[in-house]
């Protein structure tokens, strides 16, 4: 083995033998150091590679083939210019462990290398100490921004004004993130916009430049302002500066080139940002203070002008006996006494102060604490207690301080509300009689049973608006009578109804019901004068429950319709002791209005309803009485066909067959009118026996071929199987031919379809026409008595047919129904029960 070079020199003069190689490659370090977690190479004492574990391969960036065998300056020639180079050769000349560490800049490897001796060879243990060194660096980050925190903390609290906590916060933030730009952003007074103060890096220069963004752009000043939310991207941090939990400013920083905002960074700029908004809040805080304190020594010189010359009324009160320093006349004006000053306020106005009052001044002047009252009521006099008009006022005690801040005062300031009170209790009153209107109409138009909605329109008034109610009403008689009453009170109501027994409403009478019946004039008693109720009482038996209804106002309005005077509406307040005024008079007439429409609306559905019995009553008198005279004439027509002479004329034997047809037409229509009469008037009758649905609908079918013949309608019949039930066969025949001739009627010239079906509870007829089909708004209406879907000039008839054939299927316990589109035709479903409904 040949002697080892003395230095790194000697080494790179030498090329390694074979023979060495190939001894040193059996060298037993391979295993062990495939244990190690770092990465590990072994060199001889010619420098030579001759062992590494695959870390080492990785960390010395190169092959394992590459690396092996060979010298280690030849491999790296700037090693011997670093730390670790001068490690090796001090471990091998020293036989000392030897560490040295290579700090390369942020963002690229840093590595830590020990050399240890063993025997002849240099092991060499290699470590990537990037993280370490990473986080070291942003240890020494942390606790730079910690200081410079601290030191800003320290500066922050020294400024006091908006202006210098700005200057502090941007320097910090400028120096601490080298950001290329700041900006601050502070609501105008107005808080429809922002007040932008930018500044460049702290190379640009001193001073800001200003500008203004509307508080609605969308823009990440505004958005944070908004929310109270960070926003983050890589050349933006927004900021809030929240003050509790209220933004009073928006910190924003620009970076260029984009910059990654690490947790680190982030608590920072969020630290920053809090400290700053506290630092914000301060000044604030302190410049409301100087212009509090300006403008109380403002207040203080010109205290005496403002106090006398002030539109509401002003007392300063000093020391704990509240003594009266100074009134200005309108306070002196509401008290009714200008004598006040030098007086203690107890003894000034005694009645107030025992009202509590006094209780109020001593905790305003004990604990500083500011009382105010709104609307407070005064009805009596502040001295003596005397009563007098009502009047309301808003008023507050504040405490008066000394330059120290100690509380030595209290100051009152009150204004007359009167008119405020008065005008918003009208409107609230007139909200309150336009609901009441509103829930006394819908009960009016709820029903026409003129009793029970009148009875329900007083248990609204009742006790709402009123402590007794009734309405009277004029009968056709020409009588008067009491529809409906009620008191809040049961006996009160005995009373009420004894009255009424002992002295009945007369037409004749002076007052009261009769007097507003005969002249429909309302009649209002906003207060019950002494003895006047003993006046109204016609007999001395009706004076004393008279007397005991107690009544202390009273209202009576004609109930009018039309011109016509239906009823009145008599109101009454009795224990509660509210008086009627002129408002009330003018809703209880809008509410006798609407009862009066009421009634009349239920006498006018009354009297229809009596005429549509009288016309159906006529109707089917008059077709019974119109039967009789046209069979007599259908017999002669029928004789005179009979007796033509064969040598009559064609013309004559046409005319004979025309008045033929005429009179069955004629008989047709009658007998319609005559099943409507008997559908009205509940006459009708089935005369059920058992029948063949099927062959009931062939024979109408066989009959009415003429009809179809002249419609140019191709029927077809659809019948599988007999249909059997319970039926009327002559009621059916008339359901049948009424939907076939309507079918052929308005389906002229298209294919009628017919269908028979059964599911063992009921029986089906389907009728199909092709023709001009009925408009959805229509549908609902064409089962009604005369009524069509199209017009009489195309179509004739009555308009009875499917309201005679609903009335006969649904009296057998059947539906009529209809399925239909304009131009598509009609589909009518007759459904059949096999099973008779019980009665």
């Amino acid at each position: 083995m040949s002697e080892a070079p003395s230095s790194p020199e000697d080494a790179l003069g030498q090329a390694p033998s074979r023979e060495r190689m190939e001894l040193e490659e059996e060298l037993p370090f391979d295993i062990p150091l495939q244990l190690f977690p770092d990465g590990a190479f072994v060199l001889d004492e010619q420098w030579r590679i001759i062992a590494l574990n695959p870390v080492a391969v990785r960390l010395l960036g190169h092959s394992r083939e590459e690396l092996l065998g060979q010298v280690l300056w030849s491999l790296f020639p700037t090693l011997l210019d670093t730390a670790f180079g001068t490690a090796y050769l001090r471990a091998r000349a020293e036989g000392v462990t030897t560490t040295a560490e290579w700090i390369a800049p942020l963002g690229e490897t840093s590595y830590e290398a020990c050399a240890v001796p063993y025997g002849s060879r240099l092991i060499i243990f290699l470590r990537d100490v990037t993280a370490r060194r990473e986080a070291e660096v942003a240890r020494e980050k942390s606790v730079g921004r910690l200081a410079l925190l601290q030191e800003m903390t320290t500066k922050l609290c020294a400024v006091a004004s908006a202006a210098e906590v700005v200057e502090v916060i941007a320097r910090g933030a400028l120096e601490a993130m080298d950001a290329r730009r700041l900006s601050v952003a502070l609501p105008e007074m107005d808080g429809r916009s922002l007040r932008v103060l930018s500044r460049e890096s702290m190379s640009g220069g001193p001073g800001y430049r200003l500008s203004q963004v509307p508080m609605e752009s969308n823009l990440p000043i505004t958005r944070v302002f908004r929310s109270g939310r960070p926003e983050w991207s890589g050349s933006l941090a927004c900021l809030p500066m929240l003050a509790k939990g209220m933004p009073l400013a928006v910190l924003s920083l620009t970076f260029a080139p984009l910059h990654v905002f690490d947790s680190a960074d982030r608590d920072f700029l969020l630290s920053l940002a809090h400290q700053g908004a506290l630092a914000l809040e301060r000044a604030r805080l302190f410049d409301k203070e100087q212009a509090a304190r300006a403008e109380a020594e403002f207040q203080r010189t010109r205290l005496q002008a403002v106090v006398m010359q002030a539109p509401l009324a002003v007392c300063l009160m000093r020391g704990p006996e509240h003594v009266i320093e100074l009134d200005n006349p309108l306070h002196q004006a509401h008290q009714g006494d200008n004598g006040l000053v030098g007086q203690k306020m107890r003894d000034a106005l005694p009645h107030h102060m025992r009202q509590g009052m006094l209780d109020v001044l001593d905790r305003v002047y004990m604990w500083g604490e500011r009382f105010v009252a709104r609307e407070y009521r005064v009805a009596e006099d502040p001295r003596t207690g005397a009563p007098r008009d009502e009047r309301f006022f808003n008023f507050s005690y504040e405490p008066l301080r000394d330059t120290a801040g100690h509380v030595d005062g209290v100051a009152f300031f009150s204004y007359d509300v009167t008119d405020h009170v008065l005008a918003r209790r009208e409107v609230e009153a007139l909200a309150e009689r336009q609901h009441f209107l509103y829930e006394a109409s819908t009960l009016l138009g709820s029903s026409l049973d003129s009793v029970s909605t009148m009875q329900r329109l007083m248990e609204l008034v009742v006790p709402r608006f009123a402590d007794c109610c009734a309405v009277h009403v004029l009968t056709e008689e020409g009588r008067v009578e009491q529809l409906a009453g009620l008191h809040r009170e049961p006996e009160q109501a005995r009373v009420a109804l004894q009255v009424l027994q002992l002295q009945p409403v007369e037409l004749s009478a002076d007052h009261g019901v009769g007097k507003v019946l005969r002249t429909g004039e309302s009649e209002w008693i906003p207060e019950f004068s002494e003895g006047q109720l003993a006046q109204m009482a016609r007999s001395s038996e009706a004076e004393a429950p008279l007397n005991a209804l107690q009544l202390c106002s009273y209202i009576c309005v004609p109930l009018v319709a039309r011109g016509r005077t239906l009823g009145t509406l008599m109101l009454a307040q009795g224990d509660s002791g509210r008086h009627y005024s002129r408002a009330d008079l003018t809703l209880a007439e809008e509410l006798a209005r609407r009862a009066a429409l009421c009634l009349d609306n239920a006498r006018l559905y009354r009297d229809a309803q009596d005429a549509i019995r009288l016309r159906d009553e006529f109707l089917s008198i008059a077709s019974h009485e119109l039967k009789t005279p046209l069979t007599v004439l259908r017999l002669q027509l029928s004789s005179l066909e009979r007796h033509l002479p064969s040598e009559a004329s064609e013309r004559m034997r046409t005319k004979v067959d025309e008045a033929q047809r005429q009179a069955r037409r004629l008989s047709q229509l009658i007998t319609l009118l005559l099943d409507v009469g008997r559908i009205v008037t509940g006459r009708v009758s089935l005369d059920r026996a058992e029948m063949d649905l099927s062959r009931l609908v062939q024979e109408v079918m066989e009959r009415l071929r003429d009809v179809f013949t002249r419609a140019g309608c191709a029927v077809t019949l659809h019948a599988p199987v007999p249909v059997v039930g319970c039926w009327d066969a002559l009621r059916l025949e008339q359901v049948i031919v009424n939907l076939l001739t309507n079918a052929a009627r308005y389906g002229a010239g298209k294919p009628i379809t017919l269908r028979l079906e059964s599911d063992g509870v009921h029986a089906r007829l389907i009728v199909r026409d092709e023709g001009v089909g009925i408009a959805p708004e229509d549908l609902p209406r064409i089962f009604s008595r005369f009524e069509r879907a199209v017009t009489v000039r195309h179509y004739g008839g009555l308009g009875l047919g499917l309201y005679i054939s609903r009335e006969i299927v649904e009296s057998h316990g059947g539906r009529l129904t209809v399925d239909s589109q304009p131009g598509q035709g009609a589909t009518f479903t007759v459904e059949l029960p096999y099973r008779v409904p019980e009665e």
